[in-house]
C-alpha cells in the first residue's frame, strides 16, 4: 500500500530515526540519474525543522532536479535540497561545498544568483578552468563518452598540486572556510552513480573520476564514522547510462542485465541533465543492487520510475527489493521504502505492507 502525502513521508522518516543530530547521506545505487534530486527535496521538506546544513561534493558533470509545486529546481554545484528548503518555511540553514567539490566558478555564480544561496566552500575544493574543459574534449574522457566538463582534469591538477584550489582564488561570491558538522543535523547529497566509481573493476575505465559512495562523501568532508546516522539510496526500475558518442562508448552493464530501448518500454526517450544526450537504458540488475547495498548499507531505499512498471508488477518488485535487502544486510532489519511515480516530489509515496 502506498501513502502519497507529505505528512505520511515525514511521519515515516521520523519514526525511522531520520533528522537526529549527525550526518544523513543520499547516494545513487546504479549508474546515476536515479532521482536523487527528488529524494533530496522530499527529505528537505520533511526535515526542514531539523536540518542545519546541506552539503555536497558535487561537480558540474551531473545535475540534480527537483519539482516542488510550480518550481522546477535544477542544480549542479549547489545541493538541490537547499534550493527546495529556500521555498519552505523553517529555520535558517548553512550550505557547504566540501573539499571534494569540483567547481566551475561561472556555473556556481549562476546558481548563487538564481537561488539566493551563498555557500561556504572548503578552501581545498578544486576549481575547473577553461584549460581543463579543453583537455577533456580530447583525452580519455571523450573516449568513454564522458561529459567533458573538466571535472576529471581539474581533479588531476589538484592531485598534482597545481594550485587550482578555491582558497587560492580571488572570488566575490562564496565564503572560503570549513564548517564544523559535528553534532549538527546534516543532509549530504553525493553526485553521480555507484557503478560509475573509478575503482569499480567491472566497468573501469568507463567510469567517472572518483568513487560515488558514502565513504567518498565521508572522506571529502572529513566526517568521522561516529557522525553517520542514516543513508538513503536511490535506485530506478530501469537503470540508465549516458548515451554513447561518435568518439566514445559509455560502458558495459551487469551480466544479468540486457540493454533495451525507450520504444520497447513505451516511454519517451530520457535525456541526461548535463549533456542532453539520449540515455541508454537497461533492465534491472539484482547483482548491481546487491553490490550497492554491501558498500553503502542504506537504511532507506528510494525506488524511482515505478510508473515504468506494469501495475501488477509493482508490489512483487518492492517485495523482492526488501527480500534481497534482508539477504544482503541481515543485520540492518527492514528498510524504509519510498517510491517515485513521476518527476514531482508529490509523486513520491511511502510503502506500507
Amino acid at each position: 500500500m502506498f501513502k502519497f502525502s507529505a505528512s505520511a513521508i515525514e511521519d515515516a522518516l521520523y519514526e525511522n530515526g531520520w533528522f537526529e543530530k549527525g550526518c544523513h547521506f543520499i547516494v545513487d545505487g546504479s549508474y546515476g540519474s536515479c532521482g536523487k534530486g527528488a529524494l533530496e527535496a522530499a527529505l528537505a521538506r520533511a526535515g526542514r525543522r531539523n536540518i542545519e546544513i546541506y552539503a555536497t561534493n558535487a561537480g558540474p558533470n551531473s545535475g540534480h532536479t527537483a519539482i516542488l509545486g510550480p518550481n522546477k529546481l535544477v542544480t549542479t554545484q549547489l545541493p538541490v535540497g537547499a534550493a527546495a528548503a529556500k521555498l519552505l518555511p523553517g529555520p535558517q540553514f548553512d550550505v557547504y561545498l566540501t573539499a571534494g567539490a569540483i567547481i566551475r566558478p561561472s556555473i556556481l555564480q549562476h546558481e548563487v544568483e538564481a537561488f539566493g544561496i551563498v555557500p561556504t566552500i572548503h578552501p581545498c575544493a578544486a576549481i575547473i578552468e577553461d584549460r581543463h574543459v579543453e583537455l577533456e574534449q580530447n583525452n580519455g574522457s571523450a573516449r568513454v563518452a564522458g561529459t567533458a566538463k573538466g571535472v576529471g582534469a581539474a581533479l588531476a591538477d589538484k592531485v598534482n598540486r597545481e594550485g587550482n584550489l578555491w582558497g587560492r582564488q580571488d572570488t566575490w561570491y562564496g565564503y572560503s572556510g570549513v564548517i564544523d558538522m559535528h553534532d549538527r543535523c546534516v543532509l549530504h547529497a553525493s553526485a553521480q552513480g555507484f557503478s560509475l566509481g573509478i575503482n569499480d573493476p567491472r566497468f573501469a575505465p568507463h567510469t567517472t573520476s572518483r568513487e560515488c559512495t558514502v565513504q567518498q562523501a565521508l572522506s571529502d568532508a572529513r566526517i568521522p564514522l561516529s557522525q553517520v546516522r542514516k543513508v538513503a539510496m536511490s535506485v530506478r526500475t530501469y537503470p540508465i547510462r549516458v548515451g554513447n558518442t561518435q568518439a566514445g562508448y559509455s560502458g558495459d552493464y551487469y551480466e544479468d542485465q540486457t540493454e533495451t530501448n525507450w520504444i520497447a518500454l513505451g516511454q519517451p526517450p530520457e535525456l541526461t541533465t548535463v549533456t542532453k544526450r539520449v540515455r541508454r537504458v537497461f533492465t534491472w540488475s539484482w547483482l548491481q543492487y546487491a553490490d550497492a547495498l554491501r558498500v553503502n548499507e542504506p537504511d532507506l531505499i528510494n525506488i524511482n520510475f515505478m510508473d515504468y512498471l506494469k501495475p501488477d508488477d509493482r508490489e512483487p518488485f518492492i517485495r523482492s527489493i526488501i527480500e534481497e535487502y534482508r539477504r544482503v544486510l541481515p543485520h540492518k532489519g527492514r528498510p524504509l521504502i519510498l517510491c517515485g511515480f513521476g518527476p514531482e516530489i508529490d509523486h513520491m509515496g511511502v510503502w506500507h505492507e
